[in-house]
């Protein structure tokens, strides 16, 4: 069939991390995507860099829904509150190249003073599930 087109490619696991989504976004959904395992190979040097960045923890501790309120206004989550992280530990992603430190653990401020609108209620987009697919 001529509207059917087969790449064959040799290429690391880790340049193939992404690629199925780029691949499904510019084609519209209509990509068949298949990957096999060839052979273990040492490492041929570095990749080029990815067009998003990460949205990395500066500090360990337990996430809260107040603090990724405010880390979701820059970006996708992979992470729920009460996560456990690490420092350095990416907890998403956001559209600009390069890591983004951001803090996952800040508690809100309590204060003796009482406001109509100063309790209102966090709503977090639920994070996305990523899969080695």
């Amino acid at each position: 069939n001529d509207s059917i087109t087969y790449l064959h490619y040799i290429m690391p696991t880790r340049g193939l991390l992404g690629l199925r989504n780029a691949l499904l976004t510019a084609t519209r959904g209509t990509a068949i995507f298949n990957s096999q395992f060839r052979t273990y190979e040492p490492v041929a040097g570095d990749l080029e860099r990815r067009e998003t960045g990460s949205l990395v923890s500066m500090e360990a501790g337990t996430t809260t829904p107040f603090a990724l309120a405010k880390c979701q206004e820059r970006g996708s989550l992979f992470i729920d509150p009460g996560t456990d992280v690490y420092e350095g530990m990416v907890i998403g992603i956001h559209a600009r190249p390069g890591d983004l430190p951001l803090n996952a653990c800040r508690e809100k401020q309590l204060t003796n003073m009482r406001s109509a609108n100063k309790d209102n209620t966090v709503v977090l987009v639920p994070p996305v599930r990523m899969s080695l697919d």
